[in-house]
């Protein structure tokens, strides 16, 4: 039994993400697969084992603080949308029984609400991701954008 999320669905819930805040979308495709790098570094022979173990270091929750903390430090889209991607990632693998390492090694943050490659994986991902376009479809792209920013871009390209 497989317990760690598709990459497919780590793809449109990043995508997704991205494109709800108005953020470019190539950064957050690579921000929603770099956690799983260490699926390639399995049976490396690393002294530090949470190098090697899949959900291990790239899953860890202390990635959390660090990346809302460079979010706050920089404005660049770029780098916020490889951020949104990378905390989609680690915030659908917590919706699995395995989660993510809390702290220690067997310390895991998981709320259990569906396996990996189940249907219900399949139908939340499906439901996040249809919710996202149903948003911009009634609110338009600019559904999120500060009421100024969105004014700005309307005075200058005339939408």
């Amino acid at each position: 039994m497989r317990l760690k999320m598709k990459r497919n669905s780590h793809l449109l819930v990043g995508i997704s993400s991205a494109y709800l805040l108005g953020l470019p979308l190539l950064p957050a495709v690579i921000g929603s697969l770099l956690p799983d790098i260490d699926l390639r570094l399995r049976g490396c022979k690393f002294k530090w084992k949470l190098l090697c173990n899949h959900r291990g270091i790239t899953h860890h929750l202390f990635w959390v603080p660090f990346f809302l903390v460079l979010w706050k430090a920089s404005e660049n889209p770029f780098l916020r949308s490889f951020i949104v991607g990378y905390l989609s990632h680690l915030i659908a693998d917590m919706l699995t029984p395995r989660g993510i390492p809390f702290w220690q090694y067997g310390n895991r943050l998981s709320f259990s609400l569906f396996k990996t490659g189940s249907p219900q994986e399949y139908i939340a991902v499906g439901i996040y991701t249809l919710t996202t376009f149903v948003i911009l479809a009634v609110k338009g792209p600019f559904a999120l954008i500060p009421p100024e920013v969105y004014l700005l871009f309307k005075s200058l390209w005339k939408f």
